[in-house]
């Protein structure tokens, strides 16, 4: 399987680091059309690391980049380049050919404390320090010629330019991201690492769904994309996590990483249950989940739809929850849906409302006024019927936690909770008896909108002794019963 690196980058499982070639325009930003290596790390201002050219006899070649999952392949005249990683911080680029070269321009002009520096304890070993990414690099010629071309203006690199070529008709050069000081390792087998990376792949793939022959090309390289986003655990990330992309949305968002766990349950639980806590990893003490998540930042400017329930529950239908697991989920759902029902229901008639289109995971919302309002109501009434139905449904299914951990007792505390489209003041722990049959004001919001206008006049909140906050219930008492005891 070939890809084309103009709209898939080239990356491994594990790996911040990514190649893609550039036709002039990369993420909204204009730059000379190339190959380029570039970071994903959540701290980089620029993410372009260096600008890689072939090279046939000194002189820039011309060359066509096909791409495989384990190997990118650089064909010029007379020289051939193959790329592959090593590892998840190691990148190798060996080039064959008496007249083979490569150049990496670490694009220092406007770009501060930008340099190569050699290591003066290894011979053929530089840093390649690019402070405006947030990454250095150790550079290590394991065969080959080295030049450094590099004009040095007080404290930085006006350019800076490392060539390497072929010496006895090849050379190998390693590119490892490091977060301290070394050396680097090595020495590296190269075509042992692209067998290592193509295994890697293939076990992969093989655990992703089956699906008919005709799909089988798209499917393989639809795989490639789910496995090269993935990253190690670094930073805020405290598990290995699938990014949306390791083009520009390199990042993990809280609605999204519910798509990528349904995807993986059935084949890859342990990897699945990771994407769906990875947010969950950082919830607030009020239950709030931060609208994305990357190695170096938490974004709580905005929130996604709590769709986590319904994820959930599917999830469940493709893999086996741990009772350890199910626990932790209610605890976490729990939290997340009491969020929006404190924090997200400003008139308290049982509607959550959204503040901002981003709320809404921003390009998919339906089209909203200029002036801002707690709800939208140019919004079309099935959206707003789908988008306010999606807190009931971590509070309808939350997990079925153990029963001699008084599961059953939660579960059917939310189910009564839940027909009005209202929670009891102090949450589920305030149950005390089932509430009143919904009036159809309550129970259908909607038509007002149909008319073009807000509901008729906003409901009062509910009176709530605990400072207006409803409250996680704990422990196996719930609704004031405990498991088979009649409810008060």
């Amino acid at each position: 399987m070939n890809f084309d690196i103009t709209q898939v980058p080239f990356s491994c499982r594990g790996s911040y680091l990514a190649l893609s070639q550039n036709e002039g325009e990369f993420g909204g930003r204009t730059a000379e059309p190339g190959l380029y290596l570039r970071t994903v790390r959540g701290a980089a201002k620029d993410p372009f690391l260096a600008r890689l050219t072939p090279l046939c006899g000194g002189r820039p070649a011309a060359f066509a980049p096909p791409a495989d999952p384990a190997c990118l392949h650089l064909a010029a005249d007379g020289a051939d380049i193959d790329i592959a990683f090593a590892d998840a911080a190691t990148l190798l680029l060996r080039g064959r050919g008496a007249a083979a070269g490569l150049c990496l321009d670490f694009l220092s002009a406007g770009r501060p404390y930008t340099m190569l520096e050699p290591l003066p304890a290894a011979e053929g070993v530089y840093y390649a320090s690019c402070y405006v990414s947030r990454t250095r690099l150790v550079l290590r010629a394991q065969r080959g010629r080295v030049c450094i071309d590099q004009a040095w203006n007080v404290s930085s690199a006006d350019h800076a330019r490392l060539t390497v070529e072929a010496d006895g008709g090849e050379f190998l050069l390693a590119a490892e991201e490091i977060r301290g000081d070394g050396a680097g390792r090595g020495p590296w087998d190269f075509d042992a690492a692209r067998a290592r990376m193509q295994r890697s792949f293939e076990d992969f793939c093989r655990a992703m769904p089956q699906v008919p022959a005709p799909l089988a090309a798209p499917a393989r390289l639809a795989a490639y994309v789910n496995w090269s986003s993935l990253v190690d655990a670094s930073g805020f990330l405290k598990r290995e996590t699938m990014y949306m992309s390791k083009n520009w949305m390199c990042n993990v968002y809280s609605w999204d990483h519910c798509f990528n766990a349904i995807a993986l349950a059935q084949r890859d639980p342990a990897l699945a249950w990771d994407q769906f806590m990875v947010l969950f990893d950082h919830q607030s003490a009020a239950g709030r989940l931060p609208d994305s998540v990357n190695d170096s930042e938490v974004v709580d400017n905005f929130c996604k739809p709590p769709i986590h329930g319904w994820a959930l529950h599917k999830m469940r239908e493709r893999m086996t929850l741990t009772r350890p697991m199910q626990a932790e989920a209610y605890d976490k759902l729990a939290r997340w849906t009491l969020w929006w029902l404190n924090c997200r229901d400003r008139d308290g008639d049982g509607l959550c409302e959204y503040t901002h289109g981003n709320d809404s995971a921003g390009t998919m919302r339906p089209p909203s006024r200029v002036r801002r309002r707690s709800r939208c109501p140019t919004w079309p009434p099935s959206w707003w019927c789908r988008w306010t139905s999606w807190p009931t449904l971590p509070a309808a299914s939350a997990a079925a936690p153990p029963r001699n951990s008084g599961g059953s007792a939660r579960s059917r505390c939310w189910r009564r909770c839940w027909p009005s489209c209202s929670m009891p003041a102090g949450g589920p722990s305030a149950c005390r008896r089932p509430p009143a049959r919904a009036s159809t004001a309550r129970a259908d919001p909607l038509p007002a909108h149909r008319a073009g206008g807000p509901p008729a006049g906003p409901r009062a909140p509910h009176a709530d002794p605990n400072a207006g906050r409803r409250d996680l219930p704990h422990g196996p008492r719930l609704c004031d019963r405990s498991p088979g005891k009649p409810a008060v």
